[in-house]
């Protein structure tokens, strides 16, 4: 399903790292998603969140500190979670994903989400992009 709002995620950030603008290209990149209005995550190969910008905390209402002590599936309604793990690994397989997605937020509850994702932007690093339907 192609996606409307959102622009592809594929960027391998390692060949950016390794070009002639090295460093430069990684500290760009990071700004741009440190300030990004559009909720980030990054996630390993376990589904375990790496890091998040602010705008993926405001979403999920945790605090930036606490986003490594979370996986996708804190956040993945329990009907759900049985399918996950397919979901991921088909993921992985491909490199890309996109659709709508239905994320559970606790203390909010089903928050659904237009996502473009890419896998391995850098090795075992996952980059999901999310636009939430309604404000949130």
């Amino acid at each position: 399903m192609a996606s409307s709002h959102l622009p592809s995620t594929a960027v391998n950030v390692q060949a950016l790292a390794d070009s002639k603008f090295g460093s430069q290209a990684i500290m760009r990149l990071r700004a741009a998603f440190e300030r990004s209005r559009h909720p980030m995550l990054i996630a390993d190969d376990q589904r375990r969140w790496v890091t998040g910008n602010a705008a993926a905390c405001d979403l999920l209402g945790i605090a930036r500190e606490e986003v490594p002590w979370h996986t996708m599936d804190d956040f993945t309604p329990l009907s759900e979670r049985r399918r996950l793990e397919e979901r991921w690994e088909a993921f992985l397989t491909s490199g890309t994903a996109e659709g709508w997605y239905q994320l559970y937020v606790p203390d909010r509850g089903p928050v659904p989400v237009e996502f473009s994702a890419t896998a391995n932007v850098l090795p075992a690093r996952h980059l999901s992009v999310f636009i939430p339907a309604a404000p949130w």
